[in-house]
């Protein structure tokens, strides 16, 4: 009843009117209170709900580890516990039927020492026997390898004459091209490039490592190492361009990318991989636009995490890395803001799905079946992702409704697994010696630091997917561009 409304009968006694009108009165200021209380309380509400939103996201950042975030287990706080593999029932080491790999003799042309050993002693009679009795009934060979007592540096003295010319000058002779007017050879040189970038010494340790193992005939300055990383450089740029240019037609790339820092300044690393070629690009940003420059008009199939740098692809020529999206609903499990079931259960598909993926692999089952049985599969994650877009974790809601959007990506490996992977492994494989070499070196001191990077990472992954010696390559990419003929080539790999 609206007492506002209420209206005192006249026929009533004057102390019944008083009193009603007091009553009214305290009425309407209890409910006035009532009022400004309800507003408090809805305030107090909302902030309830703000505090307990803030206390879950703090509390998913606490629980933040490399099994639910792209954070490497280096950087797991204590107290993490370890990944749990089911057990598969097998010993440890080598099973049952296991090809050995053990290592092959050497032809008898390239051994440089042979020892002849024979028994000391009888283990049976314990009779020794004497120089001069033995005979070979038969003979076992073994081979060691080892370093000699001295590795010495080869040392060329050039004598540049100079002679008289029927013309009646004088001409002095010069340094042929392809040995280069300095103090280091050019096989020299490649080795300090290698060692700076595929096992990541700082140029005191390479100045270190150079004295023990050749003497002091091998003392240089860290300027020596500098300059030979800019030769090197220089004569590694068409290889990393022709290389460069190939990936940017390929049929499909795995990319990533990862910090990296000019004097302190944030740079992007990038990468992208095919089964013979990694090919590397800084760039200042992290975007559509770092990508275009990277790749350009890519127009093969893409094989990433779900950053935004992508998100101008077309889900039917990406693959999106299920080894993210295991993380990503982890997160949700561990979050424990409603949506731990849609996480469980996402997890248990994807186990199955994996499983069925390794069959394929192995040869057990065919193209045909696989995408058979991930029919029903496909079916059942559908499902898990609408019923996650209305759980009450809005991130959870986000998230589902994102991977609905991009629904073709997910799946793209089941139609062209000739080409396609479900993870993104080969890039992040690729890119983690370049985070372990950041760690070292906090990245590059110029832009000329930066080109180095680029195409020593770009040589030194590229020449060990495809089984290639190192050294040999960039002692000829140096002699080649000294000389200006043809320089080797990344994208031929020569046979045996």
């Amino acid at each position: 009843m609206d007492v506002s409304k209420f209206k005192i009968p006249e026929q009533w006694p004057s102390d019944a009117k008083a009193f009603a009108s007091e009553a009214i009165g305290e009425i309407q200021e209890l409910k006035t209170a009532m009022k400004h209380a309800l507003v408090e309380i809805m305030s107090l509400k909302d902030t309830l709900d703000c505090s307990q939103n803030e206390i879950r996201e703090l509390k998913s950042k606490l629980g933040t580890n490399s099994s639910n975030s792209s954070k490497p287990p280096s950087k797991d706080p204590p107290g993490t516990p370890s990944p749990t593999t089911k057990p598969t029932g097998r010993k440890q080491g080598a099973q049952k039927g296991h090809k050995g790999a053990g290592r092959k003799l050497f032809p008898p042309e390239r051994i440089d020492h042979t020892l002849n050993i024979f028994p000391i002693e009888c283990p049976h009679c314990m009779a020794r026997f004497s120089k001069d009795d033995p005979v070979s009934l038969s003979m076992r060979l073994f081979h060691q390898i080892d370093l000699p007592e001295e590795i010495r540096l080869l040392v060329t003295e050039f004598r540049l004459h100079t002679i008289a010319c029927d013309c009646g000058k004088s001409v002095s002779a010069i340094i042929p091209a392809e040995l280069g007017n300095t103090v280091i050879g050019p096989r020299m040189k490649a080795m300090m490039a290698l060692l700076a970038s595929r096992f990541r010494m700082s140029k005191s340790l390479i100045q270190e490592l150079m004295i023990d193992l050749f003497g002091e005939d091998a003392t240089i300055s860290t300027g020596c190492i500098s300059e030979a990383e800019e030769e090197i450089s220089k004569a590694l740029e068409k290889p990393y361009q022709e290389a460069r240019e190939r990936i940017q037609k390929a049929e499909a790339a795995h990319v990533d990318e990862t910090s990296w820092f000019l004097k302190h300044k944030l740079m992007w690393l990038w990468v992208a991989v095919t089964d013979t070629l990694s090919v590397f690009f800084i760039d200042p940003n992290r975007s559509q636009a770092a990508f275009e420059r990277f790749l350009g008009q890519f127009e093969g199939f893409v094989i990433s995490d779900r950053f935004s740098a992508y998100s101008k692809l077309s889900p039917e020529d990406r693959q999106i890395c299920w080894a993210h999206l295991i993380r990503d609903f982890r997160k949700l499990v561990d979050r424990h803001g409603g949506a731990e079931g849609i996480g469980k259960r996402a997890l248990e598909e994807i186990e199955v799905m994996f499983c069925l993926w390794h069959l394929y692999l192995d040869g057990e089952i065919t193209q045909k079946k696989l995408r058979q049985e991930f029919v029903t599969i496909q079916a059942r994650f559908g499902r898990l992702l609408r019923l996650g877009k209305k759980t009450t974790d809005p991130k959870a809601g986000t998230f589902c409704q994102k991977l609905l959007n991009l629904w073709p990506a997910l799946w793209n490996f089941l139609r062209r697994p000739d080409i396609l992977q479900p993870t993104n492994n080969p890039a992040e494989q690729g890119v983690r010696p370049a985070v372990i070499g950041r760690g070292l070196s906090l990245g590059s001191q110029s832009e000329r630091g930066l080109r180095f990077v680029e195409r020593m990472l770009t040589v030194v992954t590229s020449l060990r997917r495809q089984g290639r010696r190192i050294l040999s390559f960039i002692s000829e990419a140096l002699t080649t561009f000294r000389t200006g003929s043809v320089p080797p080539s990344l994208l031929s790999i020569p046979s045996g």
